[in-house]
């Protein structure tokens, strides 16, 4: 990948920290999380917490 301003190539720490947050958002999204996400926030609505 390539950065806007200076054009300098991103490094390998950047570019496997970007890939690890776009799974974390995608598994918070699509997996068994996001079914479970729902049944929590009535919980904590009910509970006040």
């Amino acid at each position: 990948m390539v950065s806007n301003r200076r054009h300098k190539k991103w490094s390998l720490y950047r570019t496997t920290s970007w890939i690890f947050g776009v799974i974390c958002v995608l598994i918070a999204v699509i997996g068994p999380l996001a079914d479970r996400s729902e049944a929590t926030e009535k919980v904590h609505l009910l509970l006040g917490r």
